[in-house]
């Protein structure tokens, strides 16, 4: 059983797009409730912080992030929000423009209805990757009907410490 949960959280949480050449080593890592005094399990950024969320239907057979908050394990105090109830990215760094966008299928905005992760920090930075749309094998049903022409395209930009956007999202 554990087995097949750690196969469904890595493939949930992919966090290397082989088509494009990124591959991000480092996987997220769901720490015990009890190493970070908390009610339930988070996902521990190292440097005192990890985030919470809640994950809702996305209308399109997958799921997306809402409610995405950063915390300190320290300071009950410190939650600056993310991503809104609505799936809205606060703070919006905005992006910056590339031939990706010829790609784009879907409307541009700052809506998480795709893949939304926070990896560790480092260095005071932590990465933040966007999905704004998955390949078109996403569609597909069981049979492998159903599926688009889409290019996955993935942004990427960093918050700080106190939760702050430090640049806007780009492709890389």
């Amino acid at each position: 059983m554990s087995l097949i949960k750690d196969l469904l959280n890595k493939l949930l949480h992919d966090n290397g797009n082989t088509a494009t050449g990124i591959v991000n080593k480092a996987e997220p890592k769901v720490q015990d409730f009890k190493q970070l005094n908390c009610p339930e399990p988070r996902f521990k950024l190292g440097n005192g912080f990890y985030f919470e969320f809640d994950e809702v239907s996305n209308g399109m057979g997958g799921y997306c992030k809402i409610n995405v908050y950063l915390l300190k394990i320290d300071d009950p105090t410190f939650k600056r929000c993310i991503v809104d109830e609505m799936g809205m990215i606060e703070n919006f760094p905005g992006v910056v423009d590339g031939e990706w966008k010829k790609e784009l299928e879907f409307p541009l905005g700052r809506k998480t209805q795709f893949r939304f992760w926070i990896y560790e920090y480092k260095d005071g930075k932590a990465s933040v990757e966007w999905a704004l749309q998955p390949d078109g094998r996403y569609f597909e049903d069981e049979d492998g009907f159903g599926g688009e022409q889409y290019t996955e395209i993935t942004l990427w930009s960093y918050i700080d410490t106190n939760g702050f956007f430090t640049e806007p999202f780009k492709h890389r």
